[in-house]
């Protein structure tokens, strides 16, 4: 079921991108973060982060991590 609709939207002539979000706060933090493993959890945290002003770096053990 997963692969057929991973097809559907591939095949789609209009894909869902989504939008680029810039920070809330609207400054950038220099800080460096690294969040280890490319699970739900790591991205979200990234997300969040990201959102905030931050630069996160995620580091995976795997090269093709299929979400």
């Amino acid at each position: 079921m997963k692969k057929f609709i991973a097809r559907q939207d591939l095949d789609a002539k209009t894909r869902y991108i989504p939008p680029i979000i810039p920070p809330t706060t609207g400054r950038l933090f220099t800080e460096k973060i690294a969040i280890i493993g490319g699970c739900p959890a790591g991205l979200s945290c990234a997300f969040y982060l990201a959102e905030k002003g931050y630069r996160p770096t995620v580091f995976e053990k795997n090269e093709n991590r299929a979400i």
